[in-house]
């Protein structure tokens, strides 16, 4: 296991799998747990980040899963099973919210903690870049495009490599359900 401890936040992803569709076909979970997530996560002192509710695995299972970013702090008070507990409280809501013989797995993410990280790193170095780029555009968002968050990451390729990407979501794509236009802004350091 990764030591984590390079790191000010940690993303913990938790998942339920729902092979028998137990939580029917639409269950907008996004939907209905959004809002209390936030709010209980902030009251934590955790970031509730996202969800996917319509997802499947390459073999058709369904699954459902919620990212919630913690501070070190959080992420290192663990319960007898390893998760930090500010999750269990989380857990428990989201339990209520589906049916019952569902399994979980609460996992750290690395990918979406290193993202968060170099996200941070990124606009620490290039804000005379990000921020008047990230002004201009801001109030031609619509759709919901204002609730979701600017992104910036940094992809490493090779050894020497780095491309960092900054990400504005503008609106909802007409052409294509349940896609976003996204403004992306890149620059290659080697």
């Amino acid at each position: 296991m990764r030591d984590w401890t390079d790191f000010a936040w940690v993303v913990w992803r938790l998942e339920v799998k729902d092979p028998q569709q137990l939580a029917g076909e639409d269950p907008d979970l996004d939907g209905r747990t959004q809002e209390a997530m936030t709010e209980l996560a902030g009251s934590l002192g955790c970031v509730y980040e996202h969800c996917v509710d319509s997802d499947s695995y390459p073999d058709g299972t369904p699954y459902y899963a919620w990212w919630v970013r913690l501070p070190a702090t959080e992420h290192a008070q663990r319960d007898k099973d390893g998760v930090p507990q500010a999750l269990g409280a989380l857990r428990q809501y989201l339990t209520a919210q589906l049916p019952d013989g569902l399994k979980w797995e609460i996992t750290p993410d690395r990918e979406y903690t290193i993202d968060h990280a170099g996200s941070e790193a990124m606009r620490a170095a290039y804000d005379d870049v990000i921020a008047p780029f990230e002004q201009a555009l801001m109030p031609l968002r619509q759709d919901g495009a204002d609730a979701l968050d600017p992104q910036a990451k940094v992809w490493k390729w090779e050894e020497q490599v780095l491309v960092g990407t900054f990400d504005l979501w503008l609106c909802k794509d007409l052409d294509r359900s349940h896609a976003w236009l996204v403004v992306t802004v890149g620059d290659m350091n080697t």
